[in-house]
């Protein structure tokens, strides 16, 4: 949800970026049905999305990385040799907001959209 609702916003802001998500246990599936649903009523669609694993070289073509849990970013520093400096939570230019975006899987699509809105709630304070 973050990769597709970021790639928007930029797109509308100056569509000078490519925006690349991954995930430290992805399996390269597609997207869940939550997720298409969830996305479905803010009339985007993930239907044909699949997710990536994140690779040292992703990281290494990252002009920033952003995680969406403390446990994430903590995660991303053990297991790969050469992180950028300029890695941070995708909340965390809230400022004093919950830093954390809480992981649905397996949720119901209540929760999804909770966790959508949380997502989209942090973009302006990236795209600035």
């Amino acid at each position: 949800m973050a990769e597709a609702l970021l790639t928007k916003a930029l797109e509308q802001e100056t569509g000078a970026f490519e925006v690349v998500g991954a995930g430290l246990s992805s399996t390269g599936g597609g997207a869940g049905a939550n997720t298409i649903l969830a996305m479905k009523k803010i009339d985007m669609d993930l239907s044909k999305y699949k997710s990536k694993k994140l690779t040292q070289r992703i990281i290494n073509e990252s002009v920033v990385v952003f995680c969406m849990a403390k446990e994430h970013l903590n995660s991303l520093k053990k297991l790969f040799s050469n992180v950028p400096s300029h890695c941070y939570l995708w909340r965390g230019f809230l400022g004093g907001l919950d830093e954390d975006v809480v992981d649905p899987f397996g949720c119901d699509l209540e929760t999804y959209i909770t966790v959508r809105n949380s997502i989209s709630e942090a973009i302006p304070s990236i795209v600035k």
